[in-house]
């Protein structure tokens, strides 16, 4: 029985990995964000002109049944999606979808633009009522989570922390927004402003967090990674509550060897286990303040539930996991074109 042909343009790390149903060929397009940074694995790359030239070839060589592309910039538009189709009349052409639009009834600007080109949306949240939204603009759509990691390239800590607490995100709270853009904003502003003045904080981000914070600019992809590490504890709080959204926030925080705890995300008790403490959530700023302090004081508790965790999500939410997902989505993906 041939396997499926599949050409993606992220991540990297697939074509090193063996597939028994799939034949799986990554393309690069281009390694480079809008701002000129590196891209590594993050969504946003700007295809070149010999990237796009790459990918019809790599069309026109190999035929493929499954089309896997994420947000891409520069060359990668109608244009190119239109050359690939004539290529490939019956390739499923799948959109991997990292972005949330905090308007519920609303998809994001990258699906509503490209759309006609778009067979099925992979989403990375298990929320149903997001799932019909895309529905309403595309034929089939499932759940694959947008970030993974390569556990050999983003290893366990070799060199003790240095803070106490970790937080990589923006802050849009200030005189004139109290409450900020968005529904969480001020839930995530109390919480790191609170922390930043009781412990230790290493904060990366941008917006409007206060000065006495001392927050730099944030990080991308591994270095993102080993920023988390230089704390004991890596904060996690959304502005959304969509349900099983895992970002690129959890599965780095999960796996970075230190103890990963995060504002409740909806459903997650399904996927993780406090009983066997792989995992710690909070529903209130206080509850987050207690259980902060708790895991500070308490070393040998805290290191024995990262070391729990980095394991599940390495088992979990690995690049190797996200194949073995993605290819028991494989046989739903077919059929959207038959």
């Amino acid at each position: 029985m041939s396997r499926t042909r599949v050409i993606v343009t992220r991540p990297e790390a697939w074509a090193a990995l063996k597939s028994e149903p799939l034949d799986v060929l990554h393309v690069d397009i281009g390694r480079r964000l809008r701002n000129g940074q590196s891209a590594g694995d993050e969504m946003g790359s700007v295809a070149t002109k010999s990237g796009a030239a790459r990918l019809v070839r790599a069309f026109k060589k190999h035929r493929p049944d499954v089309f896997l592309f994420w947000v891409h910039f520069g060359a990668f538009g109608h244009e190119l999606l239109e050359k690939l189709r004539g290529i490939a009349p019956d390739c499923v052409f799948v959109h991997g979808s990292g972005n949330h639009v905090l308007n519920e009834h609303k998809v994001c600007w990258y699906i509503h633009k490209y759309h006609r080109e778009i067979d099925a949306v992979l989403t990375s949240t298990t929320d149903e009522k997001r799932k019909r939204l895309f529905a309403k603009w595309v034929k089939y759509v499932g759940t694959l989570y947008t970030y993974g990691f390569d556990p050999g390239l983003f290893k366990a800590p070799s060199a003790p922390p240095s803070y106490d607490c970790f937080f990589g995100g923006g802050d849009s709270v200030s005189e004139s927004k109290p409450n900020g853009r968005f529904k969480f904003s001020k839930f995530r502003h109390d919480l790191v402003t609170e922390v930043g003045r009781r412990h230790s904080l290493l904060l990366r981000g941008g917006g409007t967090w206060p000065e006495e914070l001392g927050c730099k600019p944030g990080l991308r992809y591994v270095d993102y990674f080993r920023e988390m590490q230089k704390a004991k504890i890596v904060l996690g709080t959304y502005h959304d509550n969509l349900e099983r959204r895992y970002s690129k926030r959890t599965v780095y925080g999960g796996a970075s060897g230190r103890l990963f705890m995060t504002r409740y995300i909806p459903g997650m008790e399904l996927d993780f286990n406090r009983g066997e403490k792989n995992m710690v959530w909070f529903e209130t700023v206080a509850e987050g303040l207690d259980l902060i302090r708790y895991y500070l004081d308490n070393s040998e508790e805290r290191e024995a539930i990262a070391v729990k965790q980095r394991a599940h999500f390495v088992k979990h939410h690995s690049w190797e996991a996200r194949l073995r997902d993605f290819e028991r989505l494989v046989p739903e993906l077919l059929e959207v074109r038959r």
